[in-house]
């Protein structure tokens, strides 16, 4: 392991913490497996940023991260006359990146995907289940 150097920004009043990464030179593969990045394997859509005058009392639910956290959080709804991008089926991989971080296999129906929500499209040449 290394660690970075603390950078200077000409401010003396300046704290940066150091921060420590793993040297990848130093790390073995099993043999057969192959470096990539994230971005190599899938493809990444954020949700839409839904404002409050977007909101119904019916329609598809929002995904929110309260509602992949807490399966009994009440949604709010949109209707369906959003780009097909933010859609998100059954069996959808979600990751959430804001307010906490984790990763969900969608199964509460059609719905729509909120900000703060990545909906993950595996290159399924590449990905295999």
């Amino acid at each position: 392991m290394t660690s970075t150097s603390e950078p200077n920004f000409g401010d003396s009043s300046t704290s940066v913490r150091r921060t420590k990464y793993w040297d990848d030179t130093s790390l073995r593969l099993p043999e057969g497996w192959t470096k990539v990045t994230l971005g190599d394997l899938a493809s990444y859509i954020n949700g839409k940023g839904f404002k409050k005058k977007e909101w119904k009392t019916e329609g598809f639910p929002i995904i929110r991260i309260q509602n992949l956290n807490k399966v009994s959080a009440e949604f709010n709804y949109a209707d369906d006359s959003h780009e097909d991008k933010y859609r998100v089926k059954n069996g959808d991989l979600l990751v959430a990146w804001s307010a906490s971080l984790g990763a969900y296999f969608w199964n509460r129906g059609d719905a729509w995907l909120n900000q703060h929500i990545f909906r993950v499209e595996p290159f399924y040449d590449v990905v295999h289940k």
